[in-house]
Order: structure tokens, then C-alpha cells, then sequence
């Protein structure tokens, strides 16, 4: 048998496809501790929204949600972009049996989201700078940048556990990070009530809360990596410091990082923007729009989770060299998040008027939401699935095409959509999610195109002729960076034979 990573290993036979069951077990495994960290996280923002909307002002609250808006386009997403390569190089790299290449991985991902920090930082800082040049109210200005200014510092911590994360996820380790996430929600209200409640600080104290859970979570995935290193197959010091190799190798990983990037983007930002554009629509439906995306959020935990699965499975099927494995498993990814989702939608639209009811008691505000549900549960169907192919392409190691169909699907055709529906066809909050419904739509009938036209064998080849790559270029690195030490030893060591000799010759009678 060829040694792991040795892309002269054949292939598995066709063969090598799991029973259903079997794969529906895997992909559970796997998801359902992403989609409770997915869930955990979102409740740490539902607990800011909740203390500073009992404990502070209007003004308070509607900063929050708009530094929030600016933390995610020029914080959150940035971070979580490029760590999302990861996705398909560790997971790919494991699956080749390359545990300290995946190391290496990890490494490049801390140092170049850490870099980031020298552009946001000034960004998040200057928050009432530019909201007030966009013509934010500016006191609402003033309390948003409150907010990023004690958040904003702790961001990089939040990098690092995201790469921690996502490291773990390649090697199908995902729950420890359930575990710390139920951790610090726990504590994160405790910091909740010290700085809202207990010291009056109002946004600048919820910033220092977002800030402390960051650095808890880093420390604790920190911990677990450490505990847990030797059972992964990698040293201590791999995956917690820092060597020569997190220094090089930066153009093959922003290959796949900068594709990441742009699709992980495109995705949160369109929302965004969206959220921008239902702010001229009134107050009313500004609320409803708010209030739909506040509940459905929570149920798309699950396609998110299911997608940070597929990302894993179908890489390490890749990385061991078993495509046909990771074509079943793509496709039931897709099928396991529409069980799912039809059974949750399902409920959600049975049950509408009493979730508008208990998020609101204005009366149009409720049958506004109501209606959202309906158009949103739709949606969801299509929106759920191309999220789950979008974490399939991460792992199949194809971002330039899953950047491109964003793109399109998602600014060239969704939002010129939703501004026509919404404004010159009078359709008004409705408008926007009938053009989720054709975007995602879109996207999905991109997705499953270019999918059912994959050529397997030739992505399996060239996820090991990667891994087996960047493996060779790393140690030839290593080999050169040794060579200079190496000469220096030679040269000291000449040095000393000549000084002893000579000092032999000046003893010697001789």
C-alpha cells in the first residue's frame, strides 16, 4: 500500500459508496454539533439585543444592531472568509493521512487573518466617522462606535478560535466546540449583567462582553487542541505555535482563500444590504424584515451546519482518494437539510401568527411577519440547499466557481430583482424575499449543474497532487532554511579543528 498522500495510489473502486444509513449517520456526526454551535453563537447576540433592549434606550439598541452590521462586513466575514480554506485543504490533507501538513495549514490561516487586524482595526474604530457620513443619526453614530470599540480589539481572538474550529471540523472532531459554545453562552450572560446591569455601561459594555466571551473561547479551544493533539496525531506545538512554514507557502493558500473570501462575503453582505433597503420601505416594515430574519435565522442554523459538514466529509473522501464517496455524500447532504427543512418549515408556517405574535403586539407588524414566514419558508427550500453545495465546493476545493455563481446569482440577478419588486412594482418588504425565491433558486440550479457534471476521479487526483505539492514544497523549504545552520556547524567545526591543531603543535615537543 502507497504511503498517504502519494498521488500514485489508485483509486478505490466504484464500488466504495456507503450504505444511505451509513452516510446519513456520518453526516449527522458531523452536523448536528456544528448546527448547536451555529445556535450557541447566535444566542450570545440574542442575549445583547435582549440586555440592552431592557436595560438601555432606543437609540442604545438600534446601535447595537448597526455596529453589529459593520462588525460583520468588515470583521466577522473578512475573519471567517479565509479561514474558511481550511475547509478544503485540511479537510482534503487529512483525508490524504498529512496531519502535519494540516498543521502547517492552520498556522498560515492564524497569521494572515491576524494581519487583517491592521486594516479593521481602524475601521471598526472610526465607526461614527463613517455612519455619520451615510447619514446615521449621530448619536446612534456615537453609541455604534462605543459598541466596536470594545468589541473591536478582541476580533483576532475570535480569528483564531474560528481557525480552531474549523480545524477540528476537518478532522471530524466537531464537538468540542459544542461544548465550549454552551461555555461561554453560559458565561456570556453573566458578562451581560456585569457591564450592562452592574457597572451602567451600556454598549460599551456589551462590547467588552463580546469581547471577554472571544477570548474564553479562544483560550478553551486552545486548551482542548492541546489535550487533544495527541490523539489527532500531531505535536503540541504544531497546532498551538507557530513555525517557519506559517510563513510561507501564502500564495498557495490565498489560491483558495481569496475565492473563500468573496464567497463567504457576497453572501453576508448581500443581506446587509438588503437590510438597508427595507429601511426606506418605513418602520413598519423595517420591524417585520427584522423580526423574520431574527426567527428564521435560527432554523437556518441547520443548512449552515449541514454545509460546514459537507465541506469536511466530502474533502476527506477526496483526500483518500474516494470520489464516489464523496459524490453520495454530497448529494445526501442535500437531501438530509431538505428533511429537515421541510419538517421545520412545515411547522413554522402552521404555527406563524403565533411566532409574529410572540416577537411583536403590533398588529400589522404581526401579519406582515406572518406572510414573511410563508415567502421565507419557500425560500428556504432553495436557499438551504446551495447553502449545503456551497460548503460541498469548499470541500471539493472549487471556490472560483462557487465565488462566481454568487456573484451572479446573487448581485446581478437578486438584487436587481428585489429593488424592482420592492420599489417601481410596489411590492414593497414582499419584494424582497419573492427575490430570494429566484436567487437562491438560481444558485441552486448553478450548483447542481455544475455538480452533476463534476468529474470525480479528476478532483480526487488533484486534491492529493495538492496535498502531495504543498507537502514537498514545505519541506523543501525546511531543507534550504536548514542548509545555512548546517554550513555554520561545518564551519565552526573546521574553525575548532584548526585552533586545537594548532594549539597541539605549539605543546608537541615534536
Amino acid at each position: 500500500m502507497a504511503p498517504p498522500g502519494d498521488i500514485s495510489t489508485p483509486l478505490q473502486p466504484a464500488d466504495e459508496r456507503l450504505p444511505v444509513r451509513a452516510v446519513f449517520a456520518s453526516i449527522s456526526r458531523n452536523a448536528i454539533p456544528a448546527i448547536l454551535t451555529n445556535l450557541l453563537g447566535f444566542v450570545n447576540e440574542t442575549t445583547n439585543t435582549l440586555f440592552i433592549g431592557h436595560h438601555g434606550s432606543i437609540d442604545e439598541l438600534a446601535a447595537v444592531g448597526i455596529g453589529n452590521m459593520l462588525q460583520n462586513c468588515c470583521g466577522l466575514s473578512i475573519g471567517i472568509g479565509l479561514t474558511s480554506a481550511m475547509d478544503t485543504l485540511i479537510s482534503q490533507a487529512h483525508g490524504a493521512g498529512e496531519e502535519h501538513l494540516s498543521c502547517i495549514y492552520l498556522q498560515r490561516a492564524r497569521v494572515i487573518t491576524s494581519l487583517q487586524m491592521i486594516w479593521i482595526l481602524p475601521v471598526l474604530l472610526l465607526s461614527d466617522k463613517w455612519l455619520i457620513a451615510i447619514g446615521q443619526d449621530p448619536e446612534v453614530a456615537r453609541l455604534a462606535a462605543e459598541y466596536n470599540t470594545a468589541s473591536a480589539p478582541f476580533l483576532l481572538l475570535f480569528f483564531h478560535s474560528s481557525a480552531s474550529r474549523r480545524f477540528l471540523s476537518a478532522f471530524l472532531r466537531p464537538q468540542a466546540a459544542v461544548v465550549v459554545g454552551a461555555i461561554c453562552a453560559v458565561l456570556h450572560v453573566l458578562w451581560c449583567y456585569i457591564f450592562v446591569v452592574c457597572l451602567g455601561l451600556g454598549n460599551r459594555g456589551l462590547g467588552f462582553a463580546n469581547g471577554l466571551t472571544w477570548t474564553l473561547r479562544a483560550l478553551f479551544m486552545s486548551a482542548y487542541l492541546w489535550w487533544a493533539a495527541p490523539g489527532l496525531g500531531v505535536s503540541r506545538w504544531d497546532v498551538l505555535g507557530l513555525t517557519r512554514d506559517a510563513f510561507r507557502g501564502w500564495s498557495q493558500y490565498m489560491k483558495i482563500a481569496l475565492p473563500a473570501l468573496l464567497q463567504t462575503c457576497s453572501e453576508w453582505w448581500f443581506f446587509e444590504i438588503c437590510a438597508l433597503f427595507v429601511g426606506y420601505l418605513g418602520n413598519e416594515a423595517l420591524a417585520a424584515h427584522v423580526t423574520t430574519q431574527n426567527f428564521m435565522s435560527l432554523l437556518f442554523m441547520v443548512p449552515i451546519g449541514v454545509s460546514s459538514a459537507a465541506a469536511a466529509l466530502t474533502g476527506n473522501a477526496l483526500g483518500k482518494g474516494q470520489p464516489a464517496l464523496a459524490r453520495q455524500t454530497s448529494w445526501l447532504c442535500v437531501a438530509y437539510v431538505l428533511l429537515i427543512w421541510l419538517f421545520l418549515s412545515f411547522f413554522a408556517v402552521l404555527w406563524r401568527d403565533r411566532i409574529a405574535a410572540a416577537y411583536t403586539r403590533d398588529a400589522g407588524v404581526a401579519l406582515i411577519v406572518s406572510r414573511l414566514l410563508v415567502v421565507n419558508a419557500v425560500a428556504g427550500i432553495f436557499d438551504g440547499s446551495q447553502t449545503v453545495l456551497g460548503g460541498v465546493f469548499r470541500g471539493l476545493g472549487r471556490l472560483r466557481a462557487a465565488s462566481f455563481i454568487y456573484l451572479v446569482c446573487f448581485y446581478m440577478l437578486m438584487l436587481p430583482a428585489a429593488l424592482l419588486l420592492a420599489f417601481p412594482l410596489k411590492c414593497g418588504v414582499y419584494g424582497i424575499y419573492y427575490a430570494l425565491v429566484v436567487g437562491t433558486g438560481a444558485a441552486l440550479a448553478a450548483f447542481a449543474l455544475l455538480l452533476s457534471r463534476t468529474r470525480w476521479a479528476s478532483l480526487a487526483d488533484e486534491a492529493r497532487a495538492r496535498v502531495t505539492s504543498d507537502k514537498a514544497d514545505a519541506s523543501k523549504a525546511r531543507q534550504q532554511a536548514e542548509l545555512p545552520a548546517a554550513g555554520s556547524d561545518l564551519l565552526s567545526s573546521d574553525i575548532s579543528l584548526q585552533v586545537n591543531s594548532g594549539l597541539h603543535r605549539q605543546t608537541s615537543p615534536f
